[in-house]
C-alpha cells in the first residue's frame, strides 16, 4: 500500500466498498496497457474507450464511471466527445437491433442495424461493435 495513502481512506474508498459489497473473489485488476500520457483527463479518455470494448465483447466489468455515474460535466463532455468521434452503438427497441450510428466528415448521418431475430441478441451486439471498431479503429 502507499505510504501516503492512509488505512482509512481506502477502507472507505468506492472500489473497497464495491469489493465488500461484490465479494474480492469477483475482482481481477491487471494492466491493459501501458499508456503515456500527459494528463488525468487524457488517461480518463482512453480507460473509457477500453470499457466500451470490453462490455461489447461481453465481459463484466466494475468500473466507477459505469457504477454510479458522478463524475464531472467537463468529464462527461470529454466522454461525449469521444463517442460522437467514433459514432455509437445503441439498442433500437422499436425495430429489435443494435445499431451503429456515425457522421463521416461532412456528411449526413449514417447508420447500420444488426437484427437480434436474425443473428441473436450477442451477435447483434457484437456486430454493431465490430463495425465500429473497423469504422474508428482504435489505437
Amino acid at each position: 500500500m502507499c505510504s501516503s495513502i492512509s488505512r482509512s481512506k481506502v477502507r472507505t474508498s468506492k472500489f473497497y466498498k464495491a469489493m465488500q459489497r461484490h465479494g474480492v473473489g469477483n475482482f481481477e485488476i491487471k494492466l491493459i496497457k501501458d499508456y503515456p500520457c500527459s494528463s488525468q483527463k487524457e488517461l480518463e479518455v482512453e480507460e473509457f474507450k477500453y470499457i466500451q470494448r470490453y462490455l461489447a465483447k461481453g465481459i463484466k466489468l466494475y468500473n466507477d464511471t459505469i457504477e454510479h455515474r458522478n463524475h464531472s460535466t467537463e468529464y462527461r463532455e470529454k466522454m461525449r466527445q469521444v463517442k460522437l468521434t467514433r459514432g455509437n452503438v445503441r439498442f433500437e427497441s422499436g425495430t429489435n437491433r443494435w445499431i451503429f450510428q456515425w457522421r463521416p466528415e461532412c456528411k449526413v448521418c449514417r447508420k447500420r442495424g444488426f437484427s437480434v431475430n436474425k443473428y441473436g441478441e450477442e451477435e447483434a451486439k457484437a456486430m454493431a461493435y465490430a463495425l465500429q471498431d473497423e469504422t474508428f479503429p482504435i489505437h
